[in-house]
């Protein structure tokens, strides 16, 4: 019952995941700031993009919660090979995949260099560098698995992301923008990855659900004030409303010990679905991107055609409703006609 009440709020978590994910890669309400002739727009979308500012680093989260520590340890070459493989072939196919949708969209305003740099970082579409940071924290999980008994180790552990942050913020304060490919680094996401390790341990040992909903609360509209700080900074939307600030951190672990906490029971059509939304989310995170790619340049015909710009929030919900639907469509299809084995290990779905 306890295996199976893990699993269960695990496939929660991935589905809102996945669904925030989806939304942060909608259109952006940058672009709406003159066209709406008000900020309210703005600020409440970023508002909003501030509460669901938690996906990629509860994703992080599950991925520690999941490592069979006495698995890396018996035989750490075999779960390496395993990770490597698993994580690296469909990184490889979707790289290649995205690379030509690249080409096409950028053509013949590219470069070779330019897209082999891209290909590389995981840049080539905004969602890549994901796959490259779990890659980066499964080769050092067998040594963090050793050493997180260690007092030392420990505290370590639990200062790299946030020191990390501090030295972005500088870098920012000094050059105008975040540093080159911060993202990219596990350095980035290692608090979450590390948290999802000691959750296990710390099970038990949880505040209320009631207490940790209001502190979310509070720490959503804190992660929104560091929003507004960072604008009045001369930020940019994007580091203003990124998961790479400090009031971010105690928000997703929050957000995380709140789902872990929980008590899941399937009951109706809306759980039924999250539960399987959760299921197929990793194939989800792959092909998503390339449905909105479709949908913005539909709507960009559209708009030329009939005039005016839709309402940010209409468009937001229309973007966010289709990529879902057809992206779990499409992950489903892709199993059924090539089995689960295959579609999984090619194409992470």
């Amino acid at each position: 019952m306890e295996k199976r009440k893990q699993i269960e709020w695990i496939q929660y978590a991935r589905a809102f995941c996945i669904i925030a994910v989806i939304f942060i890669h909608c259109k952006s309400a940058e672009e709406y700031r003159v066209l709406e002739g008000t900020n309210i727009v703005y600020w409440a979308w970023m508002l909003i993009r501030n509460f669901l500012d938690f996906p990629v680093g509860l994703f992080f989260v599950i991925s520690g919660y999941l490592v069979s520590e006495k698995n890396v340890l018996c035989d750490t070459k075999t779960f390496l090979k395993n990770r490597l493989i698993r994580l690296g072939l469909p990184f490889l196919i979707w790289t290649v995949f995205y690379s030509c949708v690249y080409i096409y969209m950028e053509w013949p305003d590219f470069t070779v260099q330019e897209l082999i740099s891209k290909a590389l970082r995981g840049n080539v579409a905004v969602h890549l560098y994901f796959v490259l940071v779990l890659l980066q924290l499964n080769i050092i999980t067998p040594f963090v698995i050793k050493m997180k008994q260690s007092r030392i180790f420990n505290v370590l552990f639990w200062m790299i992301t946030p020191v990390f942050y501090i030295v972005n913020f500088v870098y920012f304060v000094n050059h105008g923008d975040q540093m080159p490919s911060e993202q990219l680094y596990f350095m980035s996401w290692f608090i979450y990855y590390y948290f999802g390790l000691k959750l296990k341990d710390m099970e038990q040992k949880y505040a209320s659900s009631k207490a940790l909903s209001c502190g979310l609360v509070i720490l959503g509209f804190a992660a929104f004030l560091e929003s507004l700080f960072l604008i009045r900074f001369g930020a940019t939307t994007n580091y203003a409303v990124s998961q790479m600030r400090l009031f971010v951190i105690p928000y997703i672990l929050s957000s995380a010990v709140l789902l872990c906490n929980r008590k899941i029971e399937i009951g109706n059509a809306i759980s039924k679905a999250l539960h399987s939304i959760g299921e197929k989310s990793y194939g989800i995170y792959y092909v998503h991107v390339a449905f909105l790619y479709c949908i913005n340049k539909a709507y960009l015909i559209l708009q030329g055609k009939m005039g005016g710009a839709v309402p940010l929030f209409l468009l937001i919900g229309i973007e966010l409703i289709l990529t879902t639907v057809l992206s779990y469509l499409t992950c489903c299809m892709c199993e059924k006609i090539l089995g689960k084995k295959i579609a999984s290990k090619f194409f992470g779905m």
